[in-house]
């Protein structure tokens, strides 16, 4: 965009799916490598829970929801490593009251950084629809938005980091086309697999 943002869009089909079943995945993968690395074998390194909330008796969205997952992985040529923050979907503007009238199962939301320095530069959603085959997931990211998680969320650093010629230093025009075919394979890969996945482990 010409403010040095960018914005991706996904759409997924999961046959067989259901929203409960990506709930769990967002609470189950984090808490070894090896099951991250399940989702994208040639991309994900390594992840890590902030908070592993082992051995407590909790929804999945609870375990994951408040939550950060630090998580190495590639995006295009690149390593990143990042802090997922994952968020209320009321703190995205959502009325989980209206979702089932809208045939909304979940949704999984997240301010996005870096996780080996303290800058936020985006924010996700993963919006989860009932179909007749099972569920789709249209994915979003907005990409550029960048703040500095040591100080309040209304600072003049934000502002001066926001202008275009440094946006494009910190994330180069390519990270979007990047992100775009990193969550197209990874999530049509889970897709894949995830129904007997969850049937197996739960």
């Amino acid at each position: 965009m010409e403010d040095g943002t960018a914005h991706v869009a996904v759409l997924t089909q999961f046959p067989g799916a259901t929203a409960e079943m990506i709930d769990w995945w967002f609470a189950w993968h984090g808490d070894e490598t090896e099951r991250y690395k399940l989702w994208h074998p040639q991309a994900h390194l390594y992840t890590e829970w902030r908070d592993p909330r082992r051995g407590q008796r909790l929804t999945c969205r609870q375990k994951y929801v408040g939550n950060t997952s630090f998580v190495d992985e590639y995006v295009g040529p690149s390593i990143q490593r990042l802090a997922i923050q994952f968020r209320e979907p009321k703190e995205f503007g959502f009325d989980e009251a209206s979702f089932e009238d809208a045939g909304v199962g979940t949704a999984v939301c997240a301010r996005v950084g870096f996780s080996d320095r303290p800058v936020d530069s985006g924010y996700l959603i993963h919006l989860i629809r009932e179909t007749s085959e099972g569920c789709e997931m249209r994915s979003r990211f907005w990409i550029g938005e960048v703040h500095l998680r040591v100080l309040p969320e209304e600072n003049v650093i934000d502002g001066l980091l926001n202008r275009r010629a440094l946006r494009n230093r910190i994330l180069p025009i390519r990270v979007g086309r990047d992100l775009f075919i990193h969550c197209a394979e990874e999530m049509n890969h889970l897709a894949s697999f995830l129904p007997q996945l969850f049937a197996q482990e739960r």
